[in-house]
Formats: C-alpha cells, sequence, structure tokens
C-alpha cells in the first residue's frame, strides 16, 4: 500500500469525519451526528499516528549536538 503524505493524511483526517457527521444528520440529529463525527476523528488520527513511521523529527531536537 502506498504512504499517504503528510497533505494527504490530513485532508483524510478531516474529510472521512465530515462526511460521516453529515450523512448521519438526517437519520440521528445533529448532536449525536456530531458525537459520532468526532469520535470517527478520533479513531482515525489514532490510526493514522499508529501507522506513520517514527522516523520523522519533531521540531529542532535533532539539530542539537
Amino acid at each position: 500500500m502506498m504512504a499517504l503524505s503528510r497533505a494527504g493524511r490530513r485532508a483524510l483526517l478531516f474529510l472521512v469525519p465530515y462526511v460521516v457527521t453529515m450523512a448521519l444528520v438526517p437519520r440521528l440529529g445533529l448532536v449525536l451526528a456530531l458525537l459520532v463525527g468526532l469520535t470517527a476523528f478520533a479513531a482515525l488520527r489514532f490510526v493514522l499516528h499508529a501507522t506513520t513511521g517514527r522516523d520523522r523529527t519533531v521540531g529542532n531536537s535533532s539539530h542539537r549536538g
């Protein structure tokens, strides 16, 4: 499977919960649909974070001697 770019992961992270929420609003009502959408966001964020490689650096920590 091809790895997603950072922009692709970010787009996926916001697009999927949005689509899920909008699809469920007529069936569940706004409040429950938002709760389901937020749960989908959290689950997708967890999965994307767990499957992303740990080799990238954060901040300037790699530039210290």
